[in-house]
């Protein structure tokens, strides 16, 4: 049986840059986009875990949800539409509080993606956005750190794309209008 491909466009970002906020504008009266969110399919194959109780992992446990994401999404991705477009909302980090956890290339390529799109945002708007959203337990950041991990997630991004000869866009969260011109 031959393997389906599927236009899957992963949008990572910092938690708080407002990843989920886009792609529900994005997907508002339009039926050919679908949402998969890494959190949610890892939260899918381990019961009983928040989302913020996922972060806060040792990083073996956290390196090896990835791979439990992969498998469903894979599983997923049977009930969804060849034809659909998949919005892979993803992280290319995650700060534990103690590290930083770099997610590897090999789980990017496992995903297959069309492109992938890096969701920026002034560094003070995410820490703003972090302190007004009592619904999850960020972790609190300086700005300074804030600027150095979106810069290193750009980084992440911009490499994982090159390495996956895939496009690469950099994407401020504000300008929601241009980036369904560019994912199609």
């Amino acid at each position: 049986m031959s393997k389906l491909y599927y236009n899957l466009t992963v949008i990572a970002g910092l938690s708080g840059v407002g990843k989920t906020f886009l792609i529900n504008k994005i997907m508002k009266g339009d039926s050919k986009y679908t949402h998969f969110s890494a959190g949610s399919l890892i939260r899918k194959r381990r019961e009983n875990i928040s989302h913020d109780e996922l972060r806060l992992l040792d990083s073996s446990e956290i390196l090896q949800n990835q791979h439990l994401l992969i498998d469903q999404l894979n599983i997923e991705k049977e009930g969804v539409d060849i034809n659909a477009h998949i919005l892979f909302d993803a992280h290319m980090i995650i700060d534990t509080d103690k590290e930083l956890i770099e997610i590897p290339s090999e789980i990017f390529k496992k995903l297959n993606p069309s492109r992938i799109v890096f969701l920026y945002e002034n560094p003070e708007t995410i820490l703003k956005r972090r302190s007004y959203d009592v619904s999850r337990k960020r972790p609190i950041k300086t700005l300074g750190e804030i600027q150095f991990q979106q810069e290193r997630s750009r980084k992440l991004a911009k490499q994982y794309s090159n390495d996956l000869s895939v496009d690469f866009i950099n994407h401020s969260s504000a300008d929601n209008i241009t980036l369904t011109e560019k994912i199609g």
